[in-house]
């Protein structure tokens, strides 16, 4: 899959439709990654998921993103299940997505927390895909080996085995992912059966054009591409020195083909190389008179878009370009050549405005073959309005997922009455706080009391335990505080 912009940054290519287009439709990658950095999706994911469902890709949202970036819950993962459940609930009547926490994760979350965020989720939206990203060591260990399996797993798992490994060296990423498919199929609890779960790397493999060891270079992608797809592993694939904040740019046009290719594209046949088109200069010229001198540059942008659009059927487009001198084409605001025009049968780009800062004055010169990307044409302004990019309300599928059922009483170990009685009650950060400790001590009868004592210790903690207990336990929890003091 390939990296989106984060929540709130604008689309390279201008909008979510040509993202997709180009690198679903063009580049063949099968889904992209997006980003929510805590934030509640927009109408620009709906749309992503809108296309998603028409073209069969599929989207990997992360919630949060981590607390460095200022993007992850400041305070315990519990206390934001409202939040949670709203950003679910908006995405539920959608297909084709799996949702994941975010990454850095053991940095803001402990694992009893993800594990309550999954199971949480998980009853109440039966079905979802749920991921937490859990980091490897760099230490070369047996996947095999029944201790680094719990230690790796314990109880963060989702639906989804995800996984943060940073290949520093690019050949051994083969050997590397097999590691990962063994421990996806582990069980994530003891005596629990061995399942086949989907599988990613998640650690984002992205070309920056630095020196640091975990970036990939772009002659290395396609081999990367085709090695993932072999193993049957997802991964998430960007191009761009702020990749991880604005999406992936667009990629290179010589790094297409092989990309293309590594993502399961049949290779095109050689194809031989069709006539020269008909000169487009009397049609240049009628809307050249259309205009005053000098061109403002909204002007090149739409002159040349007229022109592309009335030879639109013969394969003529505008070429993209965003540095230096350029335009944007009318209504999609992309980024285009001030005087260029490309014909994609042929491949052959052409100069059509001469001294285009000054008289602009109609030409015809051949360029030779294209170096920049083609831009169809759009339906000029003034002209009927084509179909919005993002629509809203968008139309859910007609198959939305049902009512979830409510969620079944957990089963709760045979502990100490009292214990049990302290685990129906609390919740968030007390239910999180005994089962950490319910797993790192053998419980006797007898330290029961003890337990509730440490649960409801500090006055915030107990405070939040007050204001979510039900009325009737209230004598109860003041007693264990007197107990307590």
């Amino acid at each position: 899959m390939v990296m989106s912009p984060v929540h709130g940054r604008p689309w390279p290519g201008g909008s979510v439709d040509a993202f997709v287009r180009r690198h679903i439709e063009q580049m063949r990658f099968t889904g992209i990654h997006r980003p929510l950095q805590g934030q509640y999706p927009e109408v620009p994911d709906h749309r992503l998921l809108q296309l998603a469902d028409e073209l069969g890709f599929w989207v990997h949202f992360w919630m949060y993103g981590d607390r460095q970036a200022g993007t992850a819950p400041p305070d315990a993962l519990g206390f934001h299940h409202e939040h949670q459940v709203s950003v679910m609930e908006a995405l539920s009547p959608w297909r084709n997505w799996s949702m994941g926490l975010g990454y850095d994760v053991g940095e803001w979350a402990g694992d009893n927390e993800t594990t309550r965020w999954v199971r949480r989720l998980s009853d109440a939206f039966p079905g979802t895909l749920l991921a937490v990203r859990v980091r490897l060591d760099e230490e070369r260990r047996d996947p095999t080996d029944p201790e680094f399996q719990r230690k790796v797993l314990g109880y963060r798992a989702g639906q989804i085995a995800s996984f943060e490994q940073q290949i520093l060296d690019k050949g051994e990423l083969p050997d590397r992912l097999q590691a990962l498919l063994v421990l996806a199929r582990a069980p994530v609890l003891p005596l629990e059966p061995a399942v086949e779960r989907p599988t990613i790397n998640a650690e984002r493999f992205r070309v920056r054009g630095s020196v640091r060891a975990k970036d990939w270079t772009l002659d290395q992608v396609a081999e990367g591409i085709k090695a993932c797809r072999e193993a049957n592993v997802a991964a998430i694939w960007g191009y761009g020195p702020e990749v991880s904040d604005t999406g992936s740019l667009f990629w290179p046009e010589e790094s297409h083909r092989d990309i293309r290719e590594a993502n399961g594209a049949a290779p095109r046949p050689p194809e031989p190389p069709p006539g020269e088109p008909a000169s487009l200069l009397d049609t240049v010229k009628q809307e050249r008179a259309r205009y005053g001198t000098p061109l403002t540059n909204d002007e090149m942008g739409e002159l040349l878009n007229e022109v592309a659009w009335r030879h639109r059927d013969d394969g003529w487009g505008l070429a993209a370009k965003s540095v230096g001198a350029y335009t944007a084409q009318p209504r999609t605001r992309v980024g285009i050549s001030r005087d260029l025009l490309i014909h994609r049968p042929s491949g052959r780009m052409y100069d059509v405005l001469a001294d285009v800062e000054g008289a602009a004055f109609p030409a015809w010169q051949d360029q030779g073959l294209a170096d920049l990307p083609w831009v169809p044409p759009v339906a000029p302004l003034g002209g009927p309005e084509p179909p919005q990019d993002e629509p809203e309300p968008p139309t859910p599928p007609d198959d939305p997922a049902p009512e979830p059922e409510p969620p079944a009483e957990p089963e709760l170990p045979d502990f100490d009455e009292q214990v049990v009685r302290a685990w129906r009650l609390a919740d968030a950060l007390a239910l999180d706080y005994i089962e950490s400790r319910l797993n790192d001590e053998v419980i006797r009868p007898f330290q029961a009391l003890g337990f509730l004592g440490k649960i409801f210790q500090g006055p915030e903690l107990l405070r939040h335990a007050e204001n979510i207990i039900e009325d009737d336990y209230r004598p109860l929890i003041q007693d264990m505080k007197g107990e307590q003091q």
